[in-house]
């Protein structure tokens, strides 16, 4: 009987330490299992159709500093898991990502611009994670809504961008 307790408390280790978290939430948790770990969270029905339910706490952290939370379940699984955060802490979360997960696994920079025309460039950093699963920091320097960390796994990943294809698809028939 030991024996098995042992054996099953090595393989739910090795199966959490295979998925990572931001803030003990892990893409492919269940609603009921989010609001368990971060009661703080109020879930809805969002208006479009990115996901089938919308959790967010307005007034949470990350790295001590201010943040919004979003997380996008579909189908009662966590999809995506989203801080967003002032550009100023951006380097001061990026390290602490990296003394958890390691060095990125990538750095690029993407040219955008602002609404207002001005030309600005997005830094995109991404920790791979274990098998499946992806930390991207998305750090838009000079502005206060343009940055985020996003947790999402290869499931929650292709879901999104399906969802999000569906959404594009029924605005181009929306003319």
């Amino acid at each position: 009987m030991m024996r098995c307790l042992a054996l099953a408390l090595v393989a739910t280790a090795a199966i959490a330490a295979e998925q990572p978290d931001l803030k003990g939430l892990r893409a492919g948790m269940s609603e009921q299992e989010l609001l368990a770990a971060m009661p703080t969270l109020r879930c809805r029905t969002p208006p479009v159709a990115m996901g089938d339910r919308i959790c967010s706490d307005g007034k949470n952290t990350l790295v001590g500093q201010p943040a919004i939370l979003s997380v996008t379940l579909i189908n009662d699984r966590t999809a995506r898991i989203i801080f967003f955060f002032a550009a100023d802490h951006a380097n001061e979360v990026a390290d602490a990502i990296t003394k958890k997960y390691g060095e990125p696994s990538g750095s690029t920079s993407l040219p955008t611009r602002s609404s207002s025309g001005i030309e600005l460039t997005r830094k995109l950093t991404t920790w791979n994670v274990g098998d499946e699963s992806q930390v991207e920091l998305s750090h838009l320097p000079g502005t206060d809504r343009g940055t985020w960390l996003n947790l999402t796994d290869k499931t929650g990943r292709n879901e999104v961008i399906m969802r999000m294809k569906q959404e594009k698809d029924r605005k181009a028939k929306d003319l």
